[in-house]
């Protein structure tokens, strides 16, 4: 089991060890947790590796799975809470699969329920998604080996998950998509500043279609990495044509994918509003971001 961290969410990574402490349906030597950190980061009572600078995600994954003992290597984040029978149901498909790579469910943190709403993220993945996001993976060792790890040449930008996940079926080898391997997914609640900030740094979604153009169907109309940038395009388009029955049109399916977590009531309504334009600022930029970086790559994506 590795966790990588920067260190900068100890309470998070302290609840992630002590979910994977507390696994139902294992024995005592089972589970092997290794966390990989940044030099200085402060880690709760786990057997941790620390890189020699900081390093990317990638990079601390790579220095801390080839110290895993165990022919199954499970991955997870800092920001997640396994359920107490997220390993056992990993193992039972590694004990009836023993070449195949294993994605879980992942689900916002139903403690965290309230916080779901304005600019707020989290996580769901409740198929099998050809993203192979590492919050909830495990990879045969030897799988693992046979493909060199995480590419570290993705960076801090994200996508070494889905390029290593893609590497494997393209090696030939099976996956299974198992429902009751869950994590629970914290959700963060952000200021106007910070998203902004992540919106600059948002995913490398060009560098991975750049590498495997297959993944171009999974885009929203081949084309959005997100519904949120298809709805706003929409929404742009209905307000050039200076129409006001047409934006209003165009613009609909973009304020009620917003509004879908506030409450029905007139305060979380007016609060609604207020965000909207915060909102679409944020979804702006990373279209752009998205945008400027499959330009730069040949490949067309917002």
């Amino acid at each position: 089991m590795v966790i990588p961290t920067r260190g900068r969410r100890p309470e998070r990574l302290r609840a992630a060890v002590e979910a994977l402490a507390a696994q139902e349906g294992l024995g005592r030597d089972e589970l092997e947790v290794i966390v990989a950190a940044d030099p200085g980061a402060a880690v709760p009572a786990a057997r941790t590796v620390h890189a020699d600078a900081p390093a990317s995600a990638a990079a601390k994954r790579n220095l801390a799975w080839p110290l895993a003992e165990a022919p199954l290597v499970a991955f997870t984040d800092d920001d997640c809470v396994p359920a107490p029978g997220w390993a056992a149901a990993l193992l039972a498909v590694h004990e009836r699969r023993p070449t195949a790579f294993v994605q879980g469910r992942t689900l916002p943190d139903p403690a965290e329920a309230e916080d779901l709403w304005g600019l707020a993220v989290t996580q769901w993945i409740e198929r099998d998604s050809p993203w192979q996001e590492t919050c909830n993976i495990a990879y045969p060792r030897e799988l693992l080996e046979r493909l060199g790890g995480f590419d570290e040449g993705y960076g801090e930008l994200g996508g070494e998950d889905t390029d290593l996940g893609q590497r494997a079926l393209q090696s030939g080898a099976a996956k299974v998509y198992e429902p009751r391997a869950l994590v629970w997914h914290a959700v963060e609640q952000r200021r106007f500043r910070a998203a902004l900030r992540e919106a600059f740094r948002t995913r490398d979604q060009p560098q991975v279609l750049a590498r495997f153009p297959h993944l171009r169907r999974e885009l929203v109309l081949n084309l959005f990495y997100r519904a949120e940038h298809a709805r706003l395009a929409l929404a742009l388009a209905g307000a050039a044509t200076r129409r006001p029955a047409i934006a209003v049109l165009a613009a609909t399916p973009y304020v009620e994918l917003h509004l879908r977590h506030y409450r029905l009531s007139p305060l979380s309504v007016m609060r609604a509003s207020t965000h909207l334009p915060v909102r679409a600022a944020v979804d702006a930029i990373e279209t752009a971001v998205v945008f400027s970086r499959g330009a730069r790559r040949g490949v067309v994506a917002l």
